[in-house]
């Protein structure tokens, strides 16, 4: 099953591996999605849940479930999927499963691929953590299977509180099949040895004890010429028949084998293009990585450089490039005389982005001096990739210096330019409109390009696109508090300067504040009521505010904020409406019950001590 679906893009069946989702012994597989370090769309918890939403409507199943999942709450599944909370989005998507028909006689499952590529700070929400949340809600007839490499990593310990059944396929009983396997990787034509390929899968079989994601590194690592297979894997696993499992000590191995860590080939050749590749958050292509590092590197002999790192790197259909295994991306990190910095790959990804910005400057000016009549589409065109490369230069400088967005900004600011900073797209959009809209992702090149354009007048955060939405509603509507703050910062030296501009902040946090409050995230009303300058909204009555703004954008066809709140299961929005003073909640209690039949025990503990009952008044939907 890897080998026939690990290229294919997530939750997309292929012709290759359709037949995996036909279902055998009661069990259905409904759709998959697979983790991929160097591909963040991959590894996003927003992508992941709008990818299970798609999966269930377009997967391989009866048509009566298709119909089911699709027809009737195809606009709420929509709905549901964009909450800015994504645990309460992927809560509410099984919370519809729940209500409809269960498919037939069979269970089903979705398959998550490689949890343990899915990197993360210690705070940051990631595809692991949000299934230890979440994934208790499926029904009954739904399960979600989750692999890793290894039970002792960050994935499996954030799923270690979560109700789960572990099966461990390390162990004796997987050798025979490690074995099979290897047998079938190495295979030869019938012409010559096959004894010789017999003795090389159980070597593989016996080094790996059984674990598949070993045998299957070491398979991947070996040479592609199928005649020095045998000479690789001697070297590779020794003659220790006891030697332990260690993705580590593989990796040591084969690059001693591979490079003199003081000779050229890897300090001026092999080095270089992986501190790019590790730098860059997205696979590239060989005259990508090329025209990046030829600069810094002009006698680099790219072809040779790629062939020695062949055996470690992703080769997509489309020849695009990227570190294989987020192990061997951890191992490239971390100090040894292999060790690669990502700092200067991210200065050299910094500089490539910055050089494309001044590349299309100078095309268009070319071009529009021969074809004058072509500059609307050409204009278009060249903007969109501006925005795009200013984007990524932001993203990259941060990280090239140390996390320090000043220095950052100097060097964006002096390297690109004003005009290319401010650039907008066709909408009217600019980096900074993309990089609050995805600010989970972008929030520190979201920093940097905000300290590039301090002196904008008026402030980029409050500049709206054609559309009307300003970089301050973008962040608002999705709920990113952490965009919201620095956006707001960035506009208090303009709003100082007299009531005309603290006016034009004002109604931009109010906008702002509007948006936030539709989608239920009372921490950004919070922030934009607190600090958006309002002389109408004092610190005494700050909670009351915050709960009239979230009463306003929830209340939705006759239903009230609180039962709107509930239901979406947005806890800082009800936390924020029975903390918001005066008001009797009617519902109070029939919106307790709906909490308790969805098991949320934090949204019960505070309706409880809102003073809600669950023995007073009629049951609502049957609980």
């Amino acid at each position: 099953a890897p080998e026939a679906v690990k290229r294919r893009p997530p939750g997309v069946p292929g012709r290759n591996h359709r037949r995996l989702f036909g279902g055998a012994g009661g069990v259905g597989v409904v759709g998959a999605h697979f983790c991929l370090g160097h591909a963040p769309e991959t590894t996003s918890v927003e992508l992941f849940v709008h990818n299970f939403a798609a999966a269930l409507v377009s997967s391989p199943l009866p048509a009566a479930f298709k119909r089911d999942v699709a027809v009737p709450g195809a606009e709420e599944l929509l709905r549901v999927c964009e909450q800015p909370d994504k645990v309460v989005a992927l809560r509410g998507v099984l919370g519809l499963l729940g209500t409809i028909p269960r498919p037939g006689a069979a269970r089903l499952v979705f398959v998550v691929d490689g949890l343990d590529e899915c990197g993360g700070d210690s705070d940051e929400l990631t595809i692991p953590r949000l299934l230890a949340l979440a994934a208790r809600d499926a029904p009954d007839w739904l399960a979600f299977v989750a692999t890793a490499r290894s039970e002792d990593g960050d994935a499996a310990r954030a799923l270690a509180a979560a109700p789960r059944s572990a099966v461990d396929l390390d162990g004796s009983r997987g050798v025979s099949d490690v074995r099979d396997y290897a047998l079938a990787r190495l295979g030869l034509p019938e012409a010559q040895l096959r004894d010789r390929d017999a003795r090389l899968a159980d070597r593989v079989a016996s080094a790996s004890k059984g674990s598949f994601q070993f045998a299957k590194a070491v398979l991947d690592l070996v040479a592609e010429d199928k005649a020095s297979a045998a000479r690789d894997l001697a070297e590779l696993l020794g003659d220790e028949p006891d030697r332990p499992r260690d993705l580590d000590r593989l990796y040591e191995t084969l690059f001693a084998k591979r490079f003199d860590p003081r000779g050229p080939a890897w300090a001026d050749g092999a080095r270089p293009a992986l501190e790019v590749l590790l730098a860059s958050p997205r696979a590239l292509r060989v005259d990508e990585l090329a025209a990046a590092l030829e600069p810094f590197h002009p006698r680099l002999d790219f072809a040779r450089a790629l062939a020695r790192l062949r055996p470690f790197l992703q080769l997509e259909d489309d020849g695009e490039r990227a570190v294989l295994h987020a192990s061997l991306r951890r191992w490239l990190r971390t100090a040894g005389p292999f060790r690669c910095d990502d700092g200067r790959g991210h200065a050299v990804m910094a500089s490539h982005h910055l050089r494309r910005i001044h590349a299309l400057t100078v095309r268009q000016h070319a071009l529009l001096g021969f074809a004058a009549s072509s500059a609307p589409a050409l204009n278009v065109d060249r903007n969109q990739q501006v925005v795009f490369h200013v984007l990524e230069a932001a993203g990259h400088c941060e990280r090239a210096s140390d996390g320090d967005p000043g220095a950052a900004a100097a060097a964006l600011r002096d390297l690109a330019g004003d005009a290319a900073l401010a650039t907008a797209d066709a909408q009217g959009r600019t980096a900074v409109h993309f990089a609050a809209k995805h600010a989970t992702k972008k929030v520190a090149a979201l920093r940097v390009l905000l300290a590039a354009l301090e002196t904008a007048d008026p402030p980029v955060a409050v500049a709206a696109s054609r559309g009307g939405k300003t970089p301050l509603a973008l962040a608002a509507s999705r709920g990113r508090v952490d965009a919201v703050a620095a956006l707001l910062q960035s506009t208090e030296a303009y709003a100082a300067r007299g009531d005309a501009q603290q006016t034009v902040v004002a109604d931009a946090a109010r906008d702002a504040a509007r948006h936030a409050a539709a989608a239920g995230a009372a921490p950004c009303v919070r922030v934009l009521l607190a600090r958006g300058g309002f002389d109408d909204v004092g610190r005494d009555d700050l909670d009351a505010a915050v709960a009239a703004a979230l009463a306003d954008g929830l209340e939705s066809g006759g239903r009230s904020a609180l039962d709107v709140a509930v239901g979406r299961e947005h806890v800082d929005a009800v936390a924020a409406l029975l903390l918001g003073g005066d008001r009797d909640f009617d519902d109070l209690d029939a919106c307790l019950r709906a909490a308790a039949a969805r098991g949320h025990e934090d949204l019960v503990q505070r309706l409880l001590a809102a003073g809600g009952d669950p023995g007073r008044g009629p049951a609502r939907g049957g609980h």
